[in-house]
């Protein structure tokens, strides 16, 4: 058998080789799982958090809802894995933003999720509702339907929007389908829309006036003379159509909403034409989350004039207790600001609260939580000054700097 021996050059090598690796397994990170670190541009972790007593609230806009919670993890009695149990790292927590518009019921596991910019956003959790959130986050077997509307998953507590390129129909859950409230007309006569699901084909079907009409793809539906809605000749299964509708998932909103524009809302879910109620600007995604007085109306004003507002009186007059705000002119990274919401009176703290909002850049404040005040009969917000009062309204210009500003203006009466 050959010998082989190192010579001095070959030793020298392999010294080299191992101290290099000695040295770069001594510099990797320890993970520590019962830690959260807290560097920049970190990969994604995952973990779990419980929601506070009183919930998370859903987003509103651009405006995700956010708490403090608390984080926990799976130990196992005496290193039993059959005995799971649930056990708060102590004492950590974290503040977690809710993306989802559906708010997420209170002291309920949920799971968390990292991003690289360190920020913890809810990945999964129980809807308040008890299953009635986002369309398309429910399991296969929480609410039939399922494979719906182009979605993964439609929920009886969800509602159907058709589109007719004119005036959208909204159907609601009756049961044992969804159906429109109003009547559609077509050249040969009128019906109102109808849903159903058809365990056959595990997809929708959509009727007019109790007759089916053709599902020809994109989640559009056609009537025409093969459907009976129409009496010339037909050119082909999809052919001779009289008209085209469009069927998607849709928050159920109220019956009173009939498009984009001003309306008398109680935004607190409650409310009639003669009590509570504010002049605000609504579109589809307002819509499901206020209650309609009145509307709808051309102008801000007109829809003013058709409200009652609870009023308060303080140094600076009687003014409404709820104050629509708007926010224009943005530039720089305030462009994340909303357009526009509300602010309450405290009589507690004798300020309206709050415009909050949070922006991914830190130039337009990370996250911007201010209360409208009235200090010795003078107007004040974010410590400025009002840049003008009018009969009607405050307006404040918040500049940062840098280019990043924003100008605020509060409807008072």
């Amino acid at each position: 058998m050959a010998a082989y021996f190192l010579s001095e050059s070959d030793r020298k090598a392999l010294g080299e080789l191992f101290s290099w690796w000695k040295n770069t397994n001594e510099n990797t990170p320890k993970v520590n799982s019962h830690k959260i670190e807290h560097e920049e541009m970190q990969a994604p972790e995952v973990y779990v958090a419980y929601s506070p007593s009183g919930g998370i609230s859903g987003r509103v806009g651009l405006v995700p809802g956010s708490e403090i919670c608390d984080v926990y993890q799976i130990d196992f009695t005496d290193g039993d894995p059959t005995t799971p149990t649930l056990v708060q790292l102590s004492p950590l927590s974290q503040r977690v933003y809710n993306l989802s518009p559906a708010s997420i019921s209170g002291a309920d596991p949920i799971l968390i999720i990292r991003d690289k910019l360190g920020r913890w956003i809810v990945a999964s959790a129980p809807s308040s509702s008890g299953g009635a959130g986002e369309p398309g986050t429910g399991t296969a077997t929480e609410d039939e339907p399922s494979g719906a509307c182009n979605l993964a998953k439609l929920k009886t507590s969800d509602c159907i929007k058709i589109r007719t390129g004119l005036v959208d129909y909204y159907l609601e859950y009756d049961g044992s389908g969804w159906t429109s409230s109003k009547t559609f007309a077509w050249s040969g006569g009128s019906g109102v829309f109808r849903a159903e699901w058809n365990s056959n084909t595990g997809l929708l079907d959509l009727k007019l006036g109790g007759t089916r009409l053709m599902n020809c793809g994109n989640g559009c539906y056609t009537g025409g003379p093969l459907t009976g809605h129409g009496d010339q000749t037909a050119g082909g299964i999809c052919g001779g159509d009289v008209f085209t509708v469009c069927m998607e998932c849709h928050c159920c909103v109220d019956p009173l909403y009939t498009g984009d524009g001003y309306y008398c809302v109680n935004v607190s879910g409650t409310g009639t034409a003669t009590a509570d109620c504010e002049p605000l600007y609504v579109n589809d995604a307002r819509a499901c989350l206020v209650t309609i007085c009145s509307g709808r109306y051309a102008t801000y004003e007109e829809a003013a004039l058709n409200c009652t507002m609870p009023q308060v009186t303080v140094d600076c007059g009687t003014v409404n207790e709820v104050m629509p705000w708007v926010i224009t002119n943005k530039s720089g990274t305030c462009t994340c600001a909303p357009d526009s919401g509300t602010v309450t009176y405290n009589s507690g703290s004798g300020n309206w609260e709050s415009v909050a909002f949070s922006c991914p850049l830190g130039d337009c404040e990370e996250t911007a939580s201010y209360d409208l005040q009235c200090i010795a009969s003078v107007w004040t917000y974010a410590g400025l000054t009002p840049t003008s009062v009018t009969a009607t309204e405050i307006i404040f210009d918040k500049d940062f700097g840098g280019g990043n500003s924003y100008r605020i203006t509060f409807t008072y009466a």
